[in-house]
């Protein structure tokens, strides 16, 4: 399957952004990142995370593969309201991306590392990652973990995952997640996202993005990063810094210095 690029539906993307488990990521870098770092962020898509860093003053360089994605950054960026904030966005491949230049923070929002499907790319991409570490950087990366209850069950379909009205057209857009396969031996779950837009309570357009996302445990974690050449400073398993454990956690966060 090719990258999802959300062609057809990177300009509904921002609407589910409010919910907890998405929003509460910013807060937990703000908190660990000293004021005035330098930030590449990895995936930076429309610019949830970025801008309200920037606002925090924060130096943040994004990238994405998504041309879409950064167009509505784009847009976002001439709003008045967040003019001359430090931000710099560019499309690049998080497989092999090259800015000439080093960062504080590398962070990985809400698992985009996910993404990656496969070990060839991860490491190809951790490479990336290390040769634009300055000296005494941090890079946080996200996954979920793997819960064998959820992989277990897979399979099930019109998932409702928010409804909201969008301010920009007035209508309606609930957004319905169908779980399409689990390949247990590859580690890749596919998921079909679908849109349904309604004006005056009638369906008037319908979008669909297919996406595949990788998964890892955490001791296959531990030795992707080894390779890497990447210590593992601190693993928590949510935004509140609870401990990495045994007991299926939802999150899997890594805070990774220079091995």
């Amino acid at each position: 399957m090719r990258p999802n690029l959300y062609e057809d539906t990177a300009h509904l993307y921002d609407l589910g952004n409010d919910r907890e488990i998405i929003a509460e990521d910013v807060e937990f870098y703000c908190a660990m990142i000293p004021p005035g770092a330098k930030i590449l962020e990895i995936g930076c898509g429309t610019g949830r995370v970025a801008i309200r860093l920037a606002k925090q003053g924060y130096r943040v360089t994004g990238i994405d593969l998504s041309e879409p994605m950064l167009e509505i950054f784009r847009e976002k960026l001439m709003d008045t309201a967040n003019a001359g904030l430090e931000i710099r966005i560019a499309r690049m491949d998080m497989r092999s991306f090259e800015l000439g230049e080093n960062f504080d923070w590398i962070l990985f929002p809400f698992r985009v590392f996910q993404a990656l499907t496969s070990d060839d790319g991860r490491r190809a991409c951790l490479a990336a990652v290390r040769t634009h570490m300055a000296n005494g950087a941090r890079a946080v990366l996200t996954l979920f973990n793997p819960r064998k209850d959820v992989l277990d069950s897979w399979g099930r379909k019109d998932i409702l995952e928010f409804e909201r009205t969008d301010s920009a057209t007035g209508r309606v857009v609930r957004r319905y997640q169908d779980q399409m396969w689990h390949d247990a031996e590859r580690q890749i779950i596919a998921t079909r996202m679908r849109y349904e837009v309604y004006e005056d309570e009638k369906l008037a357009q319908s979008l669909i993005d297919d996406l595949e996302l990788g998964y890892l445990y955490p001791e296959q974690c531990l030795r992707l990063f080894a390779q890497a050449g990447l210590a593992v400073e601190q693993a928590y398993g949510g935004y509140d810094r609870r401990a990495l454990s045994a007991d299926e956690q939802n999150e899997q966060i890594y805070i990774l210095s220079m091995g």
